[in-house]
């Protein structure tokens, strides 16, 4: 099988990038292509030093103007107080454009992924290793995004999921990525406060996909 592995965002710790590649990621058993996309003026030597055949894509900072309804009138919950809107927005932003990404590596190689693996650089996961699902992901025929099962973050009596990786079939992934087309619609109910793993949640719920939490942990940074 062609499998993206397609990270997305800042390079916060190339450690833990590398760490959770070599210990849960990395199979011999298929072809594993590297996929980063972050911003024009990030530092990617250290990534492409670690994963020297990636493909790596930047983007500028959009113009802001058609989220400023999103910027200006919500909030992020009292967990993210280290965060705003416009970082959670921007965020969400260069993930939907991991999907420019795989669409123009595969145009440019010629060939199509079977499974899109999407996370963010900082994601270190727990427990299992990733490659014990990916048959199941290529013989199952349902709509499913394959997501971490803990720790769900469910804080406010709603659904929640671990929102820094998700993986599944190439066409599943690349309409999951775009979670930003519909976030006004995602907030916590009866308000105008996001809280990122309860959006996430909605948002794939609203985009209807069978959802499928499987056994592994994932945190947005090593957690000892």
């Amino acid at each position: 099988m062609k499998i993206g592995i397609s990270y997305w965002g800042q390079l916060r710790d190339m450690s833990i990038t590398s760490q959770t590649f070599n210990n849960l990621i990395k199979d011999p058993n298929n072809e594993l292509y590297i996929l980063y996309t972050t911003w024009d003026n990030e530092n990617v030597t250290e990534f492409k030093k670690f994963f020297p055949k990636s493909f790596i894509n930047k983007f500028k900072t959009p113009d802001l103007f058609p989220y400023s309804t999103l910027i200006n009138d919500y909030k992020l919950d009292g967990s993210n107080q280290h965060k705003s809107m416009t970082h959670y927005v921007l965020g969400l932003y260069i993930k939907s454009k991991s999907k420019d990404t795989i669409e123009q590596y595969e145009k440019a190689n010629n060939i199509k992924f079977d499974i899109i693996v999407s996370l963010r650089t900082d994601t270190y996961l727990y427990d299992n290793h990733l490659s014990t699902f990916y048959n199941d992901i290529q013989k199952n025929e349902e709509s499913i995004v394959y997501t971490a099962k803990e720790p769900r973050w469910a804080v406010y009596n709603e659904p929640a999921l671990p929102d820094v990786i998700m993986m599944g079939k190439s066409s599943i992934v690349k309409r999951a990525l775009l979670q930003i087309n519909i976030l006004d619609k995602c907030p916590l109910n009866n308000t105008k406060i996001f809280h990122p793993e309860t959006s996430f949640r909605k948002c794939l719920d609203k985009m209807n996909f069978t959802i499928l939490p499987v056994n592994f942990r994932a945190f947005p940074k090593k957690m000892e």
